[in-house]
């Protein structure tokens, strides 16, 4: 999954997804967003890359993974058998 404004639509997007029985790959550097008043942008995609990292909803999982990977071959039972 890739997109923009991390903190909203991504964000949104990933939960939905595994709530729906969906694993998803969310690209890590594949999102973006603006600065907010807060924080840069750059700090934002940090922190959803951390947090969305691993993100299941009982049987579906959320990993984060850098484009350079293949990401055609999922990774998502490495997490899978760990719960």
């Amino acid at each position: 999954m890739m997109g923009c404004k991390t903190e909203h639509c991504v964000d949104t997007a990933v939960r939905a997804a595994t709530i729906h029985h969906f694993d998803v790959t969310l690209v890590g550097e594949g999102h973006s967003t603006t600065d907010s008043t807060p924080l840069p942008a750059n700090l934002i995609i940090k922190h959803h890359n951390e947090t969305l990292h691993g993100h299941y909803n009982i049987d579906n999982f959320s990993v984060v993974r850098n484009s350079d990977e293949d990401l055609f071959e999922p990774i998502h039972d490495q997490y899978r058998f760990l719960t």
